[in-house]
Formats: structure tokens, C-alpha cells, sequence
């Protein structure tokens, strides 16, 4: 096998026809990139699905893992992680196709890329790497089959990877060295899945490491096949523990999508389509979509500067009525200490009357006693 080989782990649950398309992709792609395929099947509840993998790895196409109850996507991925050892790896959802080549273009892009943590292909439902519309689950373009998608996207934009924040899991390149770095997905916190490569791309991010889009490789996505009616509460806490542990992470997707590095390498796909009504449908799209979201944001601003006027009129009224209670009090305070000082002159004042009318009493006395004892000793002595 080749040393630089990348091995490909593929978690599987439901949805025979999905699993089947998405495995016939990757086998008949036959790409000399490709080193061991892990199938892992977590318990899938269809038997139909499991006698369909093993039928696969039994004629040497796979090496299947199967767990006796589920464990979840995250942990199954972690095994995969391991299993694969040394190589570098490509976790892609069993709802996914792959076009040709589509391992040595990943793969290319690593070499030419030695940084690169993670590596994400475009795809009609990959959230930042979606085409033909940013950030949404988009059908394939009316006419177009995610073959001739992915030749447009080769065509225009071969070889060319741009910087993006964070990898998006249906299809994703890991190198092993951020791996060994980083530590694999954090199955405790993120449970059975959502936001657990978000999560491992920004610790990545913390050690040095960068993630790129692969602007020259389509991968059709069918999206929502992995957790069903479950997704929401997934997405849920999975937002959770990203706002808990990286507060700027929210700010920064969208300072990206508002920037919008991408757009380039969409609009040379556009211009090379023969579908020119369709890629003019989905232009006003996009242009109807841009004011309505300019709009939106407008409205967003009027209401919080609406909201901080009242705030302010209110914290000035709160202040004025607080400045006027302060006064009062003072006023008061004021008046008890000029009363209490009042009084205690008014005590002072008479405390020095009555000291001065004794002071008087005694000048009267020391004046008077000494003819007060003559006539003591005359009456003593005429007594004699």
C-alpha cells in the first residue's frame, strides 16, 4: 500500500440506498490515493443495511467494524481515527457521492498545503463550502448531475484552496500529525453528533493549524440521513458547547460569510455552465436574497438603536430620579445636622449663663464675708 495513502471512514446507520450509493462511489472511483476503507456500522436497526455490508467487506472492498449497540457517529469516528493509525484520513458521511480522482485531489491539496489540518470540498449542502447558494441545503442545479458539477468545479478552479474557519464534516480531509496533536473528536461533550468537527477544527486552529476549501472538487451531499427527526436537539446542544467554549467562534462565521471569500470561485463555476437560464434564476436568487438580508439587517440596526434610545432615556430618568432622592436625603441630612448643632449652641449658651451667675454669686460672696464674720464675732463676744 502506498505510505502516503489516505484511509477512508465511512459510519453507517440507515438508509440502504443512500449507504449503496455512496459506496459504489468510493469503489468505483478506484483512486491510487485510497488506503484502507473502515465501514462502520453502529448498530443499524435495517438488517437489509447490514447484510449489505457484509457483503462488502467480505469480498475485500472493506474492513467492517460492527458495534453490538450504537454508539453514536462521534465514536464511531474516534475508532475509525484509531484504526487507520498512522495514515491520514477522510471521514465521509454515507449520504455522500464522490466523483473521480476525488482522493488524489484532496490529496495534492495536502502536499501543496503542509498546514493544512482539515480539507473540505464544495457540495450542494455543506453549510460555508454550499453550492450553487452560500450557507444553504441546495438541490443540484436543475439538468446537472453532481458529476458534471464536479467537472465544471475541476475546470475553473483545479488546484486552488482557499482559508476557511472551519471544516465541515460530511467530507473531510484530517491530516494525521493535527490529529496526534489535537486529540480526536470530543464524543462527551458533542454525544452522537453535530459540531464535533467545528469543534476539533478550532482546538486545531488554537495549535497552529489551517483549514482550507478544495475550490476544485464537488461532492454531492444528501444531507439529514444520519439523525433524522433527532437533528434539532443535536444542533441544540451542539451550539451550546461551542458558544461556551470558543465565545468569539459565532462573530467570526460571520465576519466570513459577510467577506465571502468563496464567491470567486462559485462565479467561475457560473460562467462556464451551459444552464444559462438556470445560473441567471440563481443569480436573482442570490441578488433577492442579498437585499432581503440587507434589509433585514437594517431592520435589526433600526430596532437596536430604538432599543438603546429607551434604554438611555430610561438609565437618564433612573439617573435623574436617583440625583433627586440623592438631594433629598443630603437636604435632609443638612437640616438635622443644623438643628442638632442648634441645639447643642442653645445648651452651650445656657450652660454658660448658669456658670456666669455662679461665677457672680461667689465674686458676691468673697466681697461680703469678711464683714459677714465681724459681725459673727461682735455677736459671739457681746454674748460674753
Amino acid at each position: 500500500m502506498n505510505a502516503d495513502a489516505i484511509d477512508i471512514i465511512i459510519p453507517v446507520y440507515k438508509n440502504l440506498g443512500l449507504t449503496q450509493r455512496c459506496l459504489d462511489s468510493v469503489l468505483r472511483a478506484n483512486d491510487p490515493a485510497m488506503g484502507d476503507l473502515y465501514l462502520i456500522n453502529d448498530a443499524s436497526p435495517e438488517p437489509a443495511l447490514s447484510n449489505y455490508c457484509r457483503e462488502v467487506a467480505a469480498e475485500g472492498r472493506a474492513i467492517l467494524i460492527e458495534h453490538a449497540e450504537n454508539l453514536g457517529f462521534v465514536r464511531s469516528v474516534n475508532e475509525g481515527f484509531e484504526k487507520a493509525q498512522a495514515h491520514d484520513v477522510v471521514i465521509l458521511n454515507s449520504d455522500t457521492e464522490v466523483p473521480p480522482r476525488w482522493l488524489s485531489r484532496l490529496h495534492q491539496l495536502a502536499q501543496q498545503h503542509p498546514g493544512a489540518g482539515s480539507i473540505t470540498p464544495f457540495s450542494n449542502n455543506a453549510t460555508i463550502c454550499s453550492y450553487p447558494h452560500f450557507c444553504e441545503d441546495n438541490d443540484l442545479p436543475e439538468g446537472l448531475c453532481f458529476g458534471e458539477l464536479d467537472a465544471f468545479f475541476e475546470a475553473t478552479n483545479a488546484g486552488l484552496a482557499i482559508e476557511i474557519p472551519t471544516g465541515v464534516g460530511f467530507c473531510m480531509f484530517l491530516r494525521r500529525a493535527a490529529l496526534s496533536q489535537v486529540g480526536f473528536f470530543d464524543h462527551e461533550a458533542f454525544g452522537r453528533g453535530y459540531g464535533e468537527e467545528n469543534d476539533w477544527c478550532l482546538r486545531a486552529t488554537a495549535a497552529g493549524w489551517q483549514h482550507y476549501l478544495a475550490a476544485g472538487l464537488f461532492v454531492y451531499h444528501a444531507g439529514g440521513a444520519s439523525f433524522g427527526g433527532d437533528a434539532e436537539a443535536y444542533q441544540n446542544n451542539a451550539l451550546t458547547v461551542i458558544r461556551e467554549r470558543y465565545p468569539h467562534y459565532e462573530k467570526d462565521i460571520a465576519a466570513f460569510i459577510q467577506a465571502d471569500p468563496i464567491e470567486g470561485a462559485r462565479h467561475a463555476v457560473d460562467l462556464v455552465r451551459s444552464d444559462v437560464h438556470t445560473v441567471i434564476k440563481e443569480y436573482q436568487r442570490r441578488e433577492r436574497l442579498t437585499k432581503d438580508s440587507l434589509h433585514a439587517l437594517d431592520r435589526e440596526r433600526h430596532e437596536q438603536v430604538v432599543a438603546l434610545q429607551g434604554l438611555l432615556h430610561t438609565t437618564r430618568e433612573s439617573a435623574k430620579e436617583e440625583g433627586e432622592h440623592y438631594q433629598a436625603l443630603l437636604s435632609s441630612q443638612r437640616e438635622e445636622t443644623a438643628a442638632a448643632e442648634s441645639q447643642y449652641q442653645t445648651q452651650l449658651e445656657s450652660m454658660a449663663a448658669e456658670y456666669q451667675a455662679i461665677s457672680n454669686e461667689l465674686s458676691q460672696l468673697n466681697r461680703f464675708w469678711p464683714v459677714r464674720a465681724r459681725n459673727w464675732l461682735l455677736r459671739r463676744l457681746g454674748r460674753l
